[in-house]
């Protein structure tokens, strides 16, 4: 009889072995002696707790044969594993467990994996799609299209879940989705009028720091040479996906456990027409939400870990005169305090810097990003690179105190900076692509503007509160000119008309139908998590409890409405945890909030 073996290992091996039940132990009845596969060795187990049933497989299938979860009789542990392997082993790194699907990542190329081209070929031959990423973007085509002339309660919008630890692959899976679908749209729309946005609405819709707003005007009002109203020219799938080597570079950065690690989540948007199709459907643009950006990395980074990619590629990918320009030519990456935390500078998966900087110059040229525009946006990450340089040290007055809060002088320009140029240099290259005043601008990073009774009074910051203002500017203007970069990218695409009646039910809509495909960074733990980790872990807690919610006890309810027996699936119910994070007014939100506002 095969079975699974719990066997004592080495800390670093998987502790279930395959093997064969040769007999019970002779003096202990509740031990049957397994003799693991490929091997002479034989193990004592304990068979209510030690041993596991293996899956009887027909004459000359294996494990590896079996595309669905659902075809096989045990799917506990040691099983699923085992299964996993199985297939992994001969490059099959899909696989389904009922509606979902299941992906290891390969963690290398696979020849004609992707080749969508012979998907769409061999597609007429299948019965049902195989396991595949391509299978799942189809499967979501053929229901909108297939309710796209139905009536309100009927027609329904598809949406694509991509969840998974970190590392696990969500991005390069998404980007597969979006590509599958741009290809699949026989046909995009020929012209469209392009909405502008101004600097004024740009301003009004990302209010941050008041020190920062004049730094925030500059950037705003560099788009100004773009708000003429023109027609849009076809845009092509491949266009459309040019939107992502710009929110990879920006958005994502090199962790302890993947190289590409997006340190944001996405929710793309991507909208159909087909009424006057019979087979196929037309795609007429996109739109990009992101939520939660890893705004911390922009000042911190754990040990082995990069800033956001686009400050590396920038240092490595600009020719010589943009880096005499942006004040960054004999400058590297090991200079700026910004980028140097981690003492992690290069990429392990591959990739280089320097021509994935030339892949994003392309894409913005694609999505039609001006030269003002682009030169705006390098300034001010330029400037972000030598504002981080900018060191104070205590006034000669409090050299020697503790950090009360308070200084009774401000604190003033340190000397040197972890570059060959002065801190002064520095101030003076920040002030300069910012086009500010100097002596304003160390005001704003220095002291705090206090209003009483109509009466404006300017108290000093410690020498800890001006680098958390530094820091705090640093972070809220990486913010707003990544927002910038995503309303760039929307626009680039024909709006189209979406829904804003409260009244409609989740999954309709009476506007322009779309399949909208959610990307999350994974739950990660670390010694010390971030508030904004937090968060991450939270929402994808809020996850795990929709797939509870969809996948079984959806599904359950259904069996029991209609009289199906059934056994009850075992699972982690999530719910207490996330009462306790978001519970009014005992949760750990509530608790922040209040903790926020009363004063100390």
């Amino acid at each position: 009889m095969q079975v699974y073996v719990r066997a004592q290992q080495a800390e670093t091996e998987y502790a279930w072995k395959r093997g064969r039940i040769l007999c019970r132990v002779e003096n202990d009845a509740s031990k049957v002696l397994v003799q693991l596969e490929d091997s002479e060795e034989t193990v004592e187990a304990l068979e209510s707790r030690d041993v596991r049933m293996a899956n009887a497989l027909a004459d000359g299938q294996t494990l590896a044969d079996v595309e669905n979860l659902d075809a096989l009789t045990h799917l506990h542990e040691p099983a699923f594993v085992d299964y996993l392997a199985q297939r992994y082993g001969v490059d099959q790194v899909y696989c389904r467990s009922g509606a979902v699907l299941i992906a290891v990542n390969p963690f290398k190329d696979i020849t004609g994996l992707y080749d969508l081209h012979k998907f769409h070929e061999e597609m007429p031959q299948w019965t049902a799609l195989p396991p595949h990423v391509f299978s799942i973007a189809e499967g979501a085509y053929r229901s909108l299209r297939r309710r796209l002339n139905e009536p309100g309660e009927l027609r329904k919008n598809q949406t694509i879940l991509v969840s998974g630890e970190s590392g696990a692959g969500k991005t390069e899976t998404t980007k597969f989705i979006m590509n599958y679908l741009a290809e699949s749209s026989r046909e995009t729309v020929v012209s469209s009028r392009k909405k502008t946005i101004s600097g004024s609405e740009l301003m009004s819709a990302n209010p941050i720091l008041e020190t920062t707003k004049f730094i925030m005007n500059y950037l705003a009002e560099s788009s100004r040479e773009t708000m003429v109203s023109s027609r849009k020219k076809t845009i092509s799938g491949s266009e459309l996906m040019s939107a992502n080597p710009i929110l990879e570079c920006f958005g994502n950065a090199r962790t302890l456990r993947n190289d590409n690690s997006s340190r944001f989540g996405k929710f793309v948007r991507m909208f159909f027409d087909g009424h006057e199709l019979e087979t196929s459907l037309r795609m007429v643009g996109t739109s990009v939400e992101t939520y939660l950006l890893e705004k911390v990395r922009v000042v911190h980074q754990n040990d082995g870990e990069r800033n956001f990619h686009v400050f590396y590629e920038l240092l490595a990918g600009a020719d010589d005169e943009m880096k005499q320009q942006l004040h960054l030519e004999n400058l590297s990456a090991q200079e700026f305090q910004y980028v140097n935390g981690g003492e992690c500078f290069q990429r392990n998966d591959g990739v280089r810097d320097d021509k994935q900087f030339q892949l994003v110059l392309q894409s913005m040229k694609v999505l039609g990003f001006t030269d003002v525009e682009q030169g705006a946006i390098w300034k001010i990450l330029s400037a972000l690179l030598h504002l981080g340089n900018v060191m104070f040290v205590a006034s000669s007055e409090d050299e020697g105190e503790e950090d009360s809060g308070t200084a009774s002088a401000p604190c003033r320009l340190a000397s040197t900076s972890p570059s060959s140029l002065s801190v002064q240099e520095h101030l003076d290259i920040v002030s300069k692509l910012f086009a500010v005043d100097q002596d304003e601008f160390v005001s704003a990073l220095t002291t705090r503007k206090i209003s009483v009774g109509g009466e404006t009074f300017h108290s000093n910051l410690s020498l800890a509160q001006c680098g958390d203002a530094r820091d705090a500017m640093a972070r809220s203007l990486y913010a707003f000119l990544f927002q910038f970069l995503v309303s760039k990218v929307n626009s680039a695409s024909p709006q189209v008309q979406q829904s804003t009646n409260p009244g409609n039910k989740a999954g309709t809509t009476d506007t322009t139908p779309c399949i909208a495909v959610l990307d999350i960074f994974g739950f990660e733990e670390f010694d010390i998590n971030q508030f904004e980790q937090f968060c991450i872990n939270y929402a994808n807690e809020k996850l795990q409890y929709q797939f509870i919610q969809d996948i079984l006890l959806t599904e359950q309810q259904a069996h029991i409405e209609e009289g199906i027996k059934w056994n009850a699936v075992d699972y982690d119910d999530n719910s207490l945890c996330l009462e306790m994070v978001e519970q009014r007014p005992s949760g750990i939100f509530s608790l922040l909030d209040e903790e926020c506002v009363v004063p100390k």
